[in-house]
């Protein structure tokens, strides 16, 4: 269960998760080209995809290893 929900959050963050000029994060599902250019959004650096994967991968599988005891 924790690798399948890792799986599916990282796809919405790959695909979704966009850095604005000011740094902050935002979340736009595949947006145009011209979308992208308009708003000066650049994704977030690959580096952090096996970060986050793996922290939310291990993150659901703890949480799920408590309800077992």
């Amino acid at each position: 269960i924790a690798f399948v929900v890792g799986v599916i959050a990282m796809i919405l963050i790959i695909f979704g998760v966009w850095i604005t000029p000011d740094g902050s994060w935002m979340f736009m599902l595949n947006p145009e080209e011209q979308t992208k250019v308009a708003l000066s959004l650049s994704p977030i650096a690959w580096p952090w995809y096996t970060a986050i994967g793996s922290g939310i991968t291990i993150l659901i599988g703890s949480l799920l290893s408590l309800m077992h005891r």
